[in-house]
């Protein structure tokens, strides 16, 4: 696979990490067991992965991946408890 920004994948790991806690704040989610950032933070590997420069900033990725995995496991979270 080509690379896509001249950052190592632990270097944005590390950098945007920061990233899930600002979206699991602004979605007003408890999270008490840590289950959502860990699932933040594989939704920036995928995000890392599948990106494709040509139609956006990786940034812009990153933040749309993370939001809409949260936004899911919300979802299915409360199927669940249905």
């Amino acid at each position: 696979m080509e690379k896509k920004t001249n950052l190592s994948f632990e270097e944005i790991m590390e950098q945007d990490e920061r990233r899930v806690h600002i979206v699991i704040y602004k979605l007003n989610i408890e999270d008490p067991y840590g289950e959502f950032y860990q699932e933040g933070l594989v939704a920036i590997g995928d995000a890392y992965e599948t990106h494709q420069p040509d139609l956006g900033a990786l940034s812009t990725y990153i933040n749309y991946t993370i939001r809409q995995r949260l936004i899911y496991l919300l979802r299915v979270k409360d199927y669940m408890d249905a």
